[in-house]
Parts: C-alpha cells; sequence; structure tokens
C-alpha cells in the first residue's frame, strides 16, 4: 500500500450505504483518522476501495504500518488491530488514536535503538 508524503489524513472516500449515506463503520474510521491527523509523524487514510473500510496509519520515520478496521461487538461499535484485538471502543477516537500512535512510536524506537517511556 503507497502512501503519499505529508503528515495530515487523507480525504475520505466514502463508503457509502445503498441509501446514499456512509456506513457506520466509515464514519468511525473517519473520526479516528481526524484524531491520528494531530500527530505529524503518522500519515492516515482511510480506504474504501475494499470489501469493507479500513484505516492504514503509518509512521513516516520508520515506514512502520498497521492496518485498524470496526467491528460491530456485543457491546457496540469497536476499533480492531489488523490481527483482531481489540484497540478500543468507536465511541472513544481519540483515545484509539493515542494508542494506535504508541505502538507505531514504540516499534520505531525499537528498529532505531531509542527507548519509549510513556504508555498511553
Amino acid at each position: 500500500m503507497a502512501f503519499a508524503g505529508g503528515h495530515q489524513a487523507r480525504p475520505v472516500a466514502r463508503h457509502s450505504r445503498s441509501d446514499g449515506g456512509v456506513t457506520p463503520g466509515t464514519a468511525c474510521l473517519q473520526r479516528l483518522a481526524t484524531a491520528l491527523s494531530a500527530y505529524s509523524d503518522i500519515d492516515v487514510r482511510v480506504r474504501t476501495d475494499g470489501p469493507a473500510p479500513y484505516l492504514a496509519a503509518r509512521n513516516i520515520d520508520s515506514r512502520l504500518s498497521e492496518t485498524v478496521t470496526v467491528k460491530r461487538l456485543d457491546d457496540g461499535l469497536a476499533f480492531l488491530w489488523s490481527w483482531g484485538e481489540r484497540i478500543g471502543d468507536a465511541s472513544d477516537p481519540d483515545r484509539v488514536a493515542r494508542s494506535v500512535a504508541y505502538v507505531l512510536a514504540a516499534a520505531s524506537a525499537q528498529l532505531t535503538g531509542h527507548k519509549e517511556d510513556e504508555q498511553p
């Protein structure tokens, strides 16, 4: 997956329903993309060109990336890591953005030999 340079969330293609509206999952991912745009070292895009929408986040310094999806669970919509583990509730995109940014920064620090001391 190619990312263009830059530090802000890209314009989002809308994953639409048959009635013309945006799906709840896409709307959640758009809110997460907005929250992640506060992190200058993360490039983020919401992708809607596949069977299900997803968010692709990349640490621009290390090129490490992560994919986030949204799924309806028993207690509501939740953001999930690429391996299916829950990150957090879709109702709290700011907390989820901190978690994604932390993971990308910590993984980047491991590759470069720096140590990350703070956890979200």
